[in-house]
C-alpha cells in the first residue's frame, strides 16, 4: 500500500513541476521547476545594473538606456580618444624608424604594419644603399 502512495505522490510532484507558471517580471510562461533559474538568468524583466551609472535597468531596456546614458557616452568618447592617441603614436613610431633608417644610410620600401604596435618585416624591405 505504501508503494502505491509513494508512486502517486511522485506522480503529483512531477505533474506540479511540469506545470507552466507565469513569470511575474516578464509575463512569459515557464515550467515551474525552471522558474527560479529563469528569473535569475534569462528573464527579460530582471533588473541589471548599468556599468556606467548607478541606475538599475530592465534587461530588455538596456540598449535603449545605454544609447541615452551620460556615463556610457563619456566612456565611449574616452575610448575614441584613446584609439586616436594610439593611432597617432603608431604613426609617430613609424616616422621615427624611417628617420633613423635614413640617418644611418638604410632605405625602406613598403609600409610598416601597425598591428599591436609591432612592425612586421614581411611588409617592409630594408636595404642598405644611398640616402634618399
Amino acid at each position: 500500500m505504501t508503494m502505491r502512495l509513494e508512486k502517486k505522490r511522485r506522480k503529483k510532484q512531477l505533474e506540479k513541476q511540469l506545470q507552466l507558471k507565469r513569470c511575474n517580471l516578464c509575463r512569459s510562461s515557464v515550467r515551474e521547476d525552471r522558474l527560479k533559474r529563469h528569473k535569475a538568468e534569462t528573464c527579460a524583466g530582471r533588473l541589471l545594473p548599468c556599468p556606467y551609472c548607478t541606475t538599475h535597468v530592465r534587461r530588455d531596456y538596456t540598449r535603449t538606456h545605454l544609447a541615452n546614458c551620460k556615463g556610457a557616452q563619456i566612456a565611449l568618447a574616452a575610448a575614441r580618444r584613446a584609439q586616436a592617441r594610439a593611432e597617432r603614436d603608431r604613426i609617430d613610431r613609424e616616422r621615427r624608424i624611417a628617420r633613423a633608417l635614413k640617418n644611418h644610410g638604410w632605405r625602406r620600401s613598403g609600409r610598416m604594419s601597425g598591428t599591436n604596435g609591432r612592425h612586421q618585416c614581411r611588409y617592409v624591405t630594408i636595404t642598405h644603399g644611398a640616402r634618399y
